[in-house]
């Protein structure tokens, strides 16, 4: 019985988990989202580092506050409360003729502000910004030092483009990346798409890590043989550009990585950002054969990075065109190599980015084509299913229930 019990418990915490994440300021500000396709409704979870007012805003745009649909509250005199309102320039929003958000939950504890809402995707309100399933939008976030709504000083700012809710799936049972994305200001851009992550066609889990290999990269830029790369950093402008996927089914991220130039091309993760201290690290390149590359190396300190005797990178593709140079590689979570830093389902990193523009031979990147991500991002995102059905009734329920259930064995990483 109380196996049963925590069971019970595990999944009613699971159903409630929220797939979309971005967290801005260092983790000051966290926004989540979740959407509920019984009801056809959006869920927002705020957290913020203030015991004032914070803010949530929807729109199709991400400059000067125009046609902004904003969602703000807080807690206080022991309750919560919320607001929805409208702007459309730099000024202090008005409130909506018609509430659209209802809370859910919400608190203030050791001087962090929580707020939970939920509002339909289609509210029916001119001034209430539409999310329509597939499409991206922008989010903006704020708040105040005290619980008086207006002026929020520095503290706000705007996400890149965001898909809050994946487009239908195509077939019966379809699994859905609800991938966890950090956005930085470190970055020119950030544009996570929880879109729907089919599993590799033919790319079976390899039993050992093999060596790196060599493929011949194509004139051309080959049909992709990886899963769709949901989420996206944007660096130096775009010269540098790294998408990213998690495939629950083999335990691995595939990573593919877009730069401006025909040199190696370097990718690091590490639960530091400074010095080159733990950092765990792919360099890849299209050599002077004309052949795609991937490698292992280690760094603690600022200098030179170590290859690792164990290779655990897999190259998959690379392809070299108009000065442009892609490579794509994947890697097991857990690598049982105390070189690798280990990648955990919902964990955050900071990744560090580098490339050479224009030299194959590893080494000395300069001082300009590298950095970090000034926030931690998450690699590995919980992993949802959706049920696309029309049955009511009991077998509706059971597949709720197989939902859950699988939800809660890819929690315990069976």
């Amino acid at each position: 019985m109380l196996a049963f019990s925590a069971i019970v418990f595990a999944l009613a915490t699971i159903s409630t988990a929220f797939g979309g994440q971005l967290s801005f300021e260092s983790g000051d500000v966290l926004v989540e989202w979740t959407h509920l396709p019984g009801t056809q409704e959006i869920e927002f979870n705020l957290t913020m580092k203030t015991t004032g007012w914070i803010g949530l805003g929807i729109s199709m745009e991400n400059s000067g506050m125009k046609k902004l649909d904003v969602y703000a509250g807080g807690f206080k005199n022991s309750a919560n409360y919320l607001e929805d309102y409208y702007v459309d320039a730099k000024t202090t929003p008005t409130p909506d003729n018609t509430n659209a958000a209802t809370i859910t939950a919400g608190s203030e504890n050791g001087g962090i502000t929580n707020l939970r809402f939920k509002r339909k995707l289609d509210t029916g309100d001119a001034k209430d910004t539409k999310i329509t399933p597939g499409e991206k939008l922008y989010l903006a976030w704020a708040y105040g030092d005290t619980d008086t709504f207006g002026y929020h000083n520095t503290n706000k700012g705007y996400s890149g483009l965001v898909m809050l809710v994946a487009a239908p799936a195509s077939s019966t049972i379809a699994p859905t990346a609800s991938s966890s994305v950090v956005a930085t200001s470190s970055v020119d851009a950030v544009s996570p798409t929880p879109t729907p992550t089919p599993t590799p066609a033919s790319t079976p889990a390899p039993t050992s890590t093999p060596a790196p290999t060599s493929t011949p990269a194509p004139t051309s830029t080959p049909a992709p043989t990886s899963a769709s790369q949901d989420n996206e950093l944007i660096f130096k402008k775009g010269e540098y550009k790294l998408n990213w996927n998690f495939n629950s089914n083999t335990k691995e991220v595939m990573f593919k990585i877009t730069v401006t130039g025909t040199g190696w091309i370097g990718l690091g993760i590490s639960d530091l950002n400074k010095d080159m201290k733990g950092l765990d690290i792919a360099v890849a390149m299209v050599n002077s054969s004309g052949h795609g590359t991937v490698e292992d190396y280690y760094s603690t300190s600022k200098t030179t990075p170590t290859k690792d005797a164990k290779q655990d990178f897999t190259f998959i593709t690379a392809s070299q065109n108009n000065g442009k140079t892609v490579v794509e590689f994947k890697r097991k979570l857990k690598t049982n190599d105390e070189k690798d830093v280990e990648i955990m389902v919902g964990k955050t990193y900071y990744i560090a980015w580098v490339f050479n523009p224009t030299s194959s031979v590893f080494g000395y990147h300069g001082s300009v084509n590298r950095g970090y991500s000034s926030n931690k991002v998450v690699l590995a995102g919980t992993q949802t299913t959706t049920v696309v059905t029309t049955t009511t009734g009991t077998c509706a329920k059971l597949s709720s229930i197989l939902v859950l259930l699988s939800m809660f064995v890819a929690m315990l990483g069976y």
